[in-house]
């Protein structure tokens, strides 16, 4: 219920085009919770704030807007100007991967997957086992989920556990990936997870510009890279695949080196980078040719040869691509421009 509740809401744009203003009470509450005194910040610096971008009292928090003056604050894009931008290009509000299923993702996208996988609802029994004892290793996800959610690593001991498996996948119309292969040096953070960028794009008649990036990897045995779920984030500078900024919590806190491996995040090379980019780019102007939408947010794994989009997000958060970095509304401005939509 939480999921479909969640789904219903994010596809109603008329939402985001009020935000409301934070009260006296729940502006002091956050400011005791994340330690920020008196002396950094006040309710009236705030409210300016929220005139110049309609910035939500998390994103004053989180991108320390309440350090900026009002031309710095001008550059960050939130969710409200972002969904304006949005309605502008004509995309969907959806928090769901783009084509509306993870499925419908990976059929579509198929050429830019670099990975295996099934869908449990259409194989049988005897395929289902054929396929995970092939892999070894696999990623059961279910088709609603997000944010880390409803995604459980596998790995294949017997037939009757694995069966066991099939029957509540079926119920969950779930799929099943291989494990990705990752390049070493991305595996060194943490190699029980698949740790992921994400690029942010706008593609515009066929003209792919890049937004912004990010380094994400998970923290001890979870799965999954989110920082929702303990992740760990880094900016990374998108013309250089260059880690630009020291590693971040999902409660903000600096994170110089990885908490398991040791790892330094600032000034990692990504490995593939030009690769990257070029497959990035290819599902971006193949996206937009669909009519899939032009601003998305892709998640991708590095693997050693190239790179694997795990998917594209309609609905992408904006802290990945902009916090401890610079904002990113005057890029998509000068873009919205130069292709004449502004």
């Amino acid at each position: 219920m939480k999921n479909k509740l969640y789904h219903y809401f994010s596809e109603k744009a008329f939402i985001y085009r009020f935000t409301v203003i934070a009260s006296v009470f729940r502006f002091n509450k956050q400011m005791q919770k994340r330690g920020i005194g008196k002396q950094h910040i006040s309710y009236r610096h705030y409210l300016r704030a929220f005139l110049l971008v309609r910035c939500t009292l998390g994103e004053y928090m989180d991108y320390e807007l309440f350090l900026k003056n009002d031309d710095e604050i001008k550059t960050y894009l939130t969710m409200y100007n972002k969904h304006r931008i949005l309605s502008r290009l004509g995309d969907r509000h959806a928090a769901l991967t783009i084509t509306g299923s993870k499925h419908g993702f990976n059929q579509k996208y198929a050429p830019f997957l670099g990975r295996e996988w099934i869908a449990v609802k259409t194989c049988t029994k005897e395929e289902f086992l054929q396929f995970v004892q092939e892999k070894k290793e696999v990623v059961f996800k279910r088709p609603d989920a997000f944010q880390g959610n409803g995604i459980e690593r596998f790995v294949y001991t017997d037939g009757d556990t694995a069966l066991q498996k099939y029957e509540r996948l079926q119920k969950e119309n779930a799929l099943v990936e291989e494990v990705l292969a990752q390049h070493e040096s991305i595996a060194a953070f943490n190699p029980q997870t698949v740790n992921t960028l994400r690029v942010s794009t706008l593609c515009v008649n066929g003209n792919v510009h890049f937004i912004g990036a990010c380094f994400k990897t998970g923290y001890g045995n979870s799965s999954v890279d989110n920082l929702v779920k303990g992740g760990v984030g880094c900016g990374v500078d998108v013309n250089t695949g260059r880690v630009i900024t020291d590693g971040f919590d999902h409660d903000l806190n600096t994170v110089k080196k990885h908490p398991v491996s040791g790892c330094v995040f600032k000034d990692f090379c990504i490995p593939n980078w030009d690769k990257i980019k070029e497959t990035v780019q290819k599902a971006a102007v193949f996206c937009e040719q669909n009519g899939d939408g032009h601003l998305i947010g892709w998640d991708v794994a590095v693997i050693p040869n190239g790179a694997s989009i795990i998917e594209g997000n309609w609905n992408q958060g904006l802290t990945l691509i902009q916090n401890r970095q610079c904002g990113k509304a005057a890029v998509i401005e000068s873009v919205l421009k130069e292709e004449g939509i502004l």
